[in-house]
């Protein structure tokens, strides 16, 4: 699975350097920036670990914030692409992390595989309804 996040405007990573931060200490995640020779992105690993069933896990992405932003489209709206992770199947933590980045960031949407797009609001109805549940990315109905 692939995160994405996007902007209306282009906005230089820097810049949000420290909201990440300021989001990964809330949500208890591990932080890395790790070095690169590429100046075109900065690479930040970002962890978590889980408990399941007496077993700890440890979820992890690489999650890239681009210089070079390439432009994303939904139906009628186009997107800066920040950020985009490489392809982890660590679903929960891609859910602590863009809930927690959503309410530092408002104005940002994550998008998962460029194909389903969340507002802090879409993110804040799951908290609502019982937070995190396995297939929210897939914009599949939570069971009960």
């Amino acid at each position: 699975m692939a995160l994405l996040i996007l902007t209306k405007k282009k906005v230089l990573p820097k810049g949000i350097l420290d909201s990440i931060e300021k989001c990964c200490e809330t949500s208890e995640v591990n932080l890395s920036i790790e070095k690169t020779s590429n100046p075109k992105y900065f690479e930040l690993y970002i962890s978590k670990k889980y408990k399941t069933l007496n077993q700890e896990n440890e979820d992890y992405f690489y999650l890239n914030l681009e210089n070079d932003q390439i432009e994303v489209k939904d139906e009628d709206k186009s997107y800066y692409r920040l950020g985009v992770t490489d392809q982890a199947d660590y679903d929960h933590l891609m859910y602590d992390f863009s809930l927690e980045y959503l309410k530092l960031n408002p104005n940002h949407i994550i998008s998962l595989y460029g194909e389903s797009f969340f507002t802090l609001a879409d993110l804040e109805k799951i908290e609502l309804e019982g937070g995190y549940y396995t297939n929210w990315c897939f914009g599949v109905s939570r069971t009960n």
